[in-house]
């Protein structure tokens, strides 16, 4: 993964990051400025818009994959 982010970082995007350590993520967002009209103030205004997310949804488990799995099969 840091090489890969290490690589985005030649397009000049906007890049946010949640890490781990040096070598594991969380998540990390990929985005670009974009100009969007808005209405309450009746002028374009840059906004941030994320061209790709990543979320590694298994750092996010509270529990183990098997007992997740476990769980499931409980409700069904």
């Amino acid at each position: 993964m840091h090489l890969l982010l290490q690589e985005v970082g030649r397009f000049k995007r906007e890049v946010t990051v949640i890490p781990c350590n040096m070598e594991k993520y969380m998540s990390f967002s990929i985005g670009s400025m974009k100009k969007c009209w808005d209405y309450k103030s009746k002028e374009y205004v840059e906004k941030l818009k994320f061209d790709l997310r990543f979320i590694d949804s298994f750092q996010f488990l509270p529990n183990n994959l098997s007992t997740s799995v476990h769980n499931l099969r409980k409700k069904i």
